[in-house]
């Protein structure tokens, strides 16, 4: 991503590559339905009708930008599939923006988007290599204090369900390896999040690289994830963050299923 929010050549062309083997798979599975959908970093650039393009071309389908209430929305109706009963609240953390929703069993209430996301805020306040711990309370101070601001009250039952890369990736950092039963309904304590977050801001990406449980590819920007992660959590007062596998993926793909049949 270049300074003014473009996407930048080299960003575009590895899209292009995984358009392609995305629709080498979705022609060898029969797909009846193609769903694109754009977060963050396409919504804030202004160059986005590239990217639209590509997935016209590539796979013939037409690229939807979310908003970030929408990405609120069905982050949260994705993750509610882990919680009976419907979690007090999600918190979407993605690469340019955070998304916090509280809900109930009745679905999604009170939500907020926020741009505070892992690759946005890598690129300022963490840009250093490694960015260290001042860096790192600084922007704990600066997300907590975003939060506190706008974030919705929650009530005082249900559990916090967190979704996306971010999540996964710091409860395969506790287990040490990454399998889906194992990171799904992992339980991150507060302090533990801290924890890492501290530790993480230590070390340099290289050294990130070789830590058990973490996909080299999101060495640069897992230490800013769990940072935000960690002031979120504190500024929600929760003692701890369930991890859930099931999210903004699984929201889209229920969006267009068909309402079922009201009872009388």
């Amino acid at each position: 991503i270049r300074d003014r929010g473009e996407l930048a050549p080299e960003a575009l062309s590895r899209l292009a590559g995984c358009l392609a083997d995305y629709g080498a798979e979705i022609e060898r599975f029969g797909a009846d339905q193609i769903i694109v959908a754009g977060t963050s970093a396409v919504r804030d650039a202004p160059n986005r009708r590239e990217v639209a393009t590509l997935v016209e071309e590539t796979l013939g389908a037409v690229l939807r930008v979310l908003t970030g209430e929408q990405e609120a929305d069905v982050a949260y109706r994705g993750a509610a599939l882990s919680a009976a009963g419907g979690p007090r609240a999600v918190v979407y953390v993605g690469g340019g923006s955070t998304e916090i929703i509280a809900g109930s069993a009745t679905g999604p209430g009170p939500m907020v988007s926020l741009d505070i996301g892992c690759v946005r805020c890598t690129r300022g306040a963490m840009a250093a290599d490694p960015p260290g711990a001042a860096a790192a309370r600084r922007l704990f101070t600066d997300v907590r204090a975003a939060v506190v601001d706008s974030a919705p009250v929650l009530d005082h039952d249900g559990a916090v369900l967190g979704v996306a890369g971010t999540f996964t990736t710091l409860a395969a950092l506790e287990l040490g390896a990454y399998s889906p039963d194992a990171v799904d309904g992992y339980r991150l304590s507060r302090a533990g999040i801290r924890r890492r977050a501290e530790s993480l801001s230590r070390l340099t990406i290289e050294e990130r690289r070789r830590l058990p449980g973490l996909e080299p590819a999101r060495a640069p920007v897992i230490a800013t994830g769990a940072v935000i992660v960690a002031a979120v959590a504190d500024a929600l007062d929760v003692d701890e963050i369930t991890v859930s596998e099931r999210d903004l993926l699984d929201g889209l793909a229920l969006s267009v299923l068909p309402e079922p049949p009201r009872t009388s």
